[in-house]
């Protein structure tokens, strides 16, 4: 005796045989309803072409969840660096925002010396500052950079004027017809770098 079919393709192809062998030979199976075999296949393919169409909007939508969580992300991560340096001298205060103090699971060492300090661009009142990050063998965690300024008359100390978290940074409103000295240190919760080679301008 042939067995039932499990699978919903084998009972749509079982479905497909009844309504042909039906129609063709309409006297073999006189209690046959034809119909009624061939609405329910319908509706069953109907469903299937409407799963169908709904799995492709689902994995459209789980798409476009997927970029909209990744840009969350990376503007968290980045506000989160920002706040960090915000909040260099008083850490305690990420716990405001929900991020607080990173512990980590070694013991922290001061960042390596940045290098390659130069002159990317100027112009009047401005200087565009470009450097390397410390060198990979000596790298330990960067939590931002901090740019210090002095004239190069000896009559000043050094003096933080910027900071960044990236390895470049557009200084603005810096004194004209004065010739100063730049250079930058790598800092992090462990203290301050060496400090890079030093640059000299005149704006």
């Amino acid at each position: 005796m042939t067995q039932y079919p499990r699978t919903q393709s084998q009972i749509a192809a079982l479905a497909n045989s009844m309504i042909g062998g039906f129609t063709e030979h309409p006297d073999y199976f006189p209690h046959s309803d034809c119909t009624a075999v061939q609405e329910a296949l319908d509706e069953y393919n109907s469903s299937c072409a409407a799963l169908v169409d709904a799995q492709s909007q689902a994995a459209i939508a789980a798409g476009a969840k997927q970029e909209k969580l990744n840009k969350l992300q990376d503007i968290i991560k980045n506000q989160i660096k920002l706040s960090q340096v915000d909040c260099a001298d008083d850490p305690v205060r990420l716990d405001c925002i929900g991020w607080g103090q990173r512990k980590d699971a070694h013991p922290v060492s001061s960042p390596g010396q940045p290098y390659g300090l130069a002159i990317a661009a100027q112009g009047d009142c401005w200087l565009h500052l470009e450097w390397n990050k410390p060198p990979y063998n000596t790298a330990k965690p960067v939590r931002y950079y901090s740019i210090e300024r002095r004239k190069t008359d000896g009559t000043d100390d050094w003096q933080p004027v910027a900071t960044s978290i990236n390895n470049e940074l557009k200084l603005k409103n810096q004194p004209q017809m004065t010739r100063f000295e730049y250079r930058v240190k790598a800092v992090n919760a462990a203290g301050e770098s060496t400090p890079s080679n030093t640059i000299t301008a005149i704006l």
